[in-house]
């Protein structure tokens, strides 16, 4: 209840009592994650779970935990030879339950038992799936669950194809190997079996595994919101139709028409045998062609993701490209076709998932610095990846080109962005500069082998949990393990739900605002 003081402060009076005793859906959602990284790592550190049958270290079974669980898939010992098939089980649904998101698994698991879901863990869903809406939470969950079930499965089945038709490990268990890396792919975990921290270097001249493992991860990358957004609005194939449908000469009227038709008798076909109706006349098929319905429109949000990827995707790639393509330690050695494979497939993971088909460490400097700010931008909001959100770069961006346009507010294809999102992205902004530097400096000094380059790289990699490594993380001593470990689960989950979850318990009871005053800036 507002109560002023004076012409200038506005003092506001809460319920302390109130917001004590109720525990923030970030507060819920940190728990969560944290509880899961814990018991993963419990379970790594078992002899069993090694593949030598001795106890694995704390410190690099609660960092495997957490990469897992974080979806980064940066390691201290090697996947493929150090972990016995528990422990590549125990890695395996860590990520799937990092990727689908503690309370999204925990209202599944209540809806599947047949309790209610209470509005505390509708709020903690809309927290982790970053949705504005309280309505069909239930059914949002299960559309996320279906969504990564089926892309999983599909990709399982096509990897454990391309398993069983090589020459490598997963040769002798094709099943296994083409689950274990569909849902690192899916989930942008980056955590592979192939052995001697060799990545996916042995299908660098198979173009099909490559792609495949692109559509894995760049659904994933898009987040399930953006992609049934652009299923369900369908604006292009809209503007397709349309100007199949005003073409007069040619084999494009000739094809029109004759979908056209088809079209046609299967709507009298479904009508007349359904429910509709009893009787109807077929169609006139020479009937002139009328305007569609047009579907829903794409909301901004999408655009701005689409709009994001399409200009991201190719600059890193073709930079790859040109600056790797001489190189003898990296694209040199092959053939021209796989040179172009090999650099979209960085372009990919270098802003999620972290797979990568040569050896990061000899890469140029100069590369290394240009895989640097993607690697920052990350993934869409509501993703399986992190970094500080395609989203964010793009409401900062609009924001800046709003400005030097003379607008008063931030606009960006036909819509305003309001201003308390604005406010949010600069805050993440700065809070996520921040945690860089300070995981740089830490890196750095607690790295056995200190270089600037790459130590930014592992760094940035941790930060925006890509799990691209120069080596870096086996040559830090237990205080930096345990430092990359914080930051990989801070970013997964976000600085500022870290951030609100730690205040929001302590909230205070009174607010001032103060009065404005203005300053020079810039």
């Amino acid at each position: 209840m507002p109560v002023r003081l004076g012409r200038a402060i506005q003092v506001e009076i809460i319920d302390t009592v109130t917001l004590r005793r109720r525990r923030s859906p970030q507060y819920t959602l940190v728990m969560g994650f944290l509880a899961m990284t814990l018991f993963a790592a419990a379970l790594l550190a078992l002899p069993f779970a090694s593949a030598d049958g001795t106890a694995t270290p704390l410190w690099d079974a609660l960092f495997t935990a957490t990469s897992a669980v974080a979806t980064c898939g940066l390691v201290v010992v090697d996947t493929g030879t150090h972990w016995s098939q528990f422990g590549r089980i125990v890695i395996l649904l860590a990520m799937q339950a990092g990727g689908l998101g503690f309370m999204a698994g925990t209202i599944i698991l209540f809806q599947a038992l047949g309790r209610q879901i209470s509005r505390h863990q509708r709020q903690t869903l809309q927290e982790q799936l970053a949705l504005r809406f309280f309505g069909g939470m239930s059914r949002t969950a299960r559309y996320f669950l279906a969504y990564t079930l089926v892309l999983e499965l599909i990709g399982w089945v096509l990897l454990g194809w391309q398993f069983a038709n090589s020459d490598g490990p997963g040769s002798a268990d094709p099943v296994f190997y083409g689950l274990f890396h569909a849902v690192s792919a899916f989930t942008g975990s980056g955590f592979d079996l192939m052995g001697g921290y060799s990545s996916m270097a042995g299908f660098a001249a198979t173009p099909v595994f490559l792609v495949i493992m692109m559509a894995l991860i760049i659904p994933g990358d898009l987040g399930f919101l953006a992609v049934f957004d652009g299923l369900r609005s369908r604006s292009w194939p809209y503007a397709l139709e349309w100007r199949f449908k005003r073409a007069e000469t040619g084999l494009v009227n000739f094809a029109s028409r004759t979908v056209w038709r088809i079209n046609s008798g299967a709507r009298w076909m479904r009508a007349r045998f359904g429910r509709q109706a009893e009787t109807l006349s077929p169609p006139e098929p020479e009937r002139a062609p009328t305007r569609p319905r047009r579907p829903p429109n794409m909301r901004m949000e999408t655009k701005l993701i689409l709009a994001g990827n399409a200009i991201c995707w190719p600059l890193a790639a073709v930079g790859f490209l040109i600056l790797e393509w001489g190189n003898p330690d990296t694209l040199g050695a092959l053939p021209a076709i796989d040179r172009v494979f090999n650099s979209a497939f960085h372009a990919v993971t270098s802003r999620n998932a972290g797979f990568s088909t040569v050896s990061v460490g000899t890469l140029n400097e100069l590369t290394l610095i240009l895989l640097v700010p993607f690697m920052i931008i990350g993934t869409a909001s509501a993703s399986m990846g992190a970094g500080l959100k395609i989203n964010t770069v793009g409401v900062l961006f609009a924001t800046a080109m709003s400005r030097l346009r003379g607008l008063r507010q931030t606009e960006i294809f036909g819509r305003s962005i309001p201003v308390d999102r604005v406010y949010v992205s600069v805050t993440l902004l700065v809070l996520f500069l921040a945690m860089e530097l300070i995981t740089l400096l830490v890196v750095h000094a607690t790295y056995s082998n200190p270089e600037m380059v790459n130590s930014l790289f592992d760094s940035v990699s941790a930060v925006s949990d890509i799990g691209l490594s120069t080596g870096v993380p086996s040559q830090l001593n237990p205080g930096g393990k345990f430092f990359m470990c914080l930051i990989m689960f801070i970013a997964r989950l976000g600085p500022l739900t870290i951030v609100l979850a730690l205040l929001s318990p302590r909230m205070v009871g009174v607010g001032v605002r103060m009065p404005a005053e203005s300053l020079r800036v810039g």
